[in-house]
């Protein structure tokens, strides 16, 4: 029987709404829930989606497969009642993997960059006429979901490592944009089992690239594995790109972006590496690059007032939380850096880190823990990161609600750039936290 009653629970995570918004289009019956709803409710409900709030075992009356995103609690009544009741119960990265089919694959996987570096080559590709399926991570600006779509030509989408789920594909090219200790625990014991799931990676790509930028990168790089090409600024590598007074060069070509951030014109590198890999022009790739606008939460400036600008970034991990404060020091301006933890897990591994990358800005201020997936771990909160920091000289400030973080910005009163990190739902408190700004501008 072929199925097309579908429910997919966590579909406003960033992973899951443009998965929904595709199985809506190849002609699924699709209903979706979720714990909390956010903008992409209201994106899924205008592709006629039905969303719920929270979970219920009325979701799974009628449905012939359920998907999950790893963010369900496994415990969760909806998932119980669909075991019982003998529905067919798979991950998103299985879903994505059935709905992909025997479509040539480009797929994009690292510890950091794959959002951006994905966007920017669907960007690339369709602006050259190359028709493709593209599926981001994230919510790149000009896209509604995710999602573009397309019954024809090549599939490029981000793929997920956090959960091994990337280790289903078998891509035509597959991408590697960094490899980096991150997900230690319930997926990964250690940094060495994290860098060989992504040599089975680049072994089970009929061919990959591989952005040459970090320990494990250069480790992989040094693999004799057949079809395996690298990007970067090592001289080993098949392609070249260089960076001097703030700018990047590839092959001669300076790269030029309306997004903020060194660390893109990095990703702007490797795509224009799959470019030439897949036959366009240098040139015409370049110029594509100059007109894609971003991706939401990706150096994202949210707005500028007389006193100061305003930018919220996803990054919650220490190098990326790194790469986007070393990004806007270079404009010289002071920083204020609110960043809320993502995971407990993660908190306890690298609060250390958190707290060496968070050092560089000159105002810091902790929210609470994001738990996402995770129960509390005993001892572990934002406190770990405020004592690393004041073992280092710094100082910073701990607020527990979005009440006490606005009353401190009214308090504050910043100059400079605001920058707020973190994977998240911080980034919910925008509205206001830019309503506080706007006032205190006027004052």
């Amino acid at each position: 029987m072929q199925t097309k009653n579908v429910h997919l629970m966590g579909v406003c995570g960033a992973g899951m709404t443009p998965l929904a918004v595709m199985m809506k289009k190849k002609g699924f019956n699709v209903s979706g829930c979720d714990k909390n709803l956010n903008q992409n409710a209201d994106i899924l409900k205008n592709e006629g989606i039905k969303i719920e709030k929270g979970h219920s075992i009325k979701h799974v009356e009628g449905i012939e497969l359920l998907v999950y995103s790893r963010a369900i609690d496994f415990s969760c009544e909806e998932l119980k009642a669909a075991e019982n009741m003998k529905i067919r119960i798979i991950s998103r990265g299985e879903a994505l993997k059935e709905q992909i089919g025997d479509r040539e694959l480009i797929g994009v996987a690292g510890t950091h960059g794959k959002t951006t570096t994905t966007s920017m080559l669907v960007h690339v590709l369709t602006d050259n006429g190359i028709r493709v399926l593209g599926m981001a991570g994230g919510s790149p600006i000009g896209w509604e979901s995710g999602l573009v779509w397309s019954k024809e030509g090549w599939a490029v989408c981000e793929l997920d490592e956090s959960d091994r789920t990337f280790l289903l594909f078998k891509p035509s090219l597959g991408v590697i944009t960094s490899i980096e200790a991150d997900h230690i625990g319930k997926y990964y014991a250690s940094e060495q089992e994290v860098w060989e799931a992504f040599r089975e990676f680049a072994l089970k790509s009929k061919k990959c690239l591989v952005h040459v930028c970090d320990k494990l990168t250069e480790n992989l790089a040094k693999m004799k594995i057949d079809g395996l090409m690298t990007v970067g600024k090592k001289g080993y590598c098949d392609f070249l790109f260089e960076e001097k007074d703030g700018s990047a060069f590839f092959k001669g070509q300076k790269i030029n972006l309306k997004m903020k951030g060194k660390h893109n014109l990095k990703n702007a590198a490797v795509v224009l590496a799959v470019s030439e890999m897949l036959g366009l022009k240098i040139e015409e790739a370049v110029k594509s690059l100059e007109s894609f606008q971003g991706v939401k939460r990706r150096m994202e400036l949210v707005i500028k007032t007389k006193r100061c600008e305003f930018i919220s970034d996803y990054a919650h991990h220490p190098t990326e939380i790194k790469n986007a404060i070393d990004s806007l020091k270079d404009e010289g301006k002071k920083i204020t850096a609110v960043f809320q933890p993502h995971l407990f897990s993660r908190t306890k591994e690298f609060f250390f880190e958190f707290a060496r990358s968070l050092s560089e800005a000159d105002e810091i201020i902790l929210l609470p823990v994001y738990p996402a997936r995770e129960n509390p771990i005993e001892g572990v909160d934002s406190g770990l990161i405020a004592e690393a920091l004041k073992s280092m000289g710094r100082s910073s400030t701990m607020v527990f609600s979005e009440s006490e973080l606005l009353m401190l910005l009214r308090k504050l009163n910043p100059t400079g750039i605001i920058t707020l990190l973190g994977a998240g739902d911080a980034d919910l408190m925008r509205e206001n936290i830019v309503r506080v700004l706007k006032e205190n501008a006027n004052d």
